[in-house]
């Protein structure tokens, strides 16, 4: 009897890229949340320190908690410098 493993090997691959897809995404959020924290002024050294510990320590949760509370000035940096 022949498993899914060697019977769809494209399967076995597709599944592997997508979850590198997905890590890849996820390390590049985390980036652009640590970019926006040390640009950010309006939030005290701690509160940063919060944030850096909650996207560290609870990594997926943690990335949608900081783009649903913080997530509506997350541009407005980089737009006001290209200004």
């Amino acid at each position: 009897m022949a498993t899914a493993a060697t019977a769809y090997p494209l399967l076995g691959l597709m599944w592997t890229m997508l979850i590198l897809f997905g890590f890849a995404l996820w390390f590049w959020l985390v980036f652009v949340m640590f970019g926006d924290l040390f640009g950010r002024t309006d939030l005290s050294p701690l509160a940063k320190a919060g944030w850096m510990a909650v996207l560290i320590l609870v990594p997926i949760l943690g990335v949608l908690a900081y783009l649903v509370a913080r997530g509506t000035g997350l541009g407005a940096g980089r737009r006001e410098e290209t200004r």
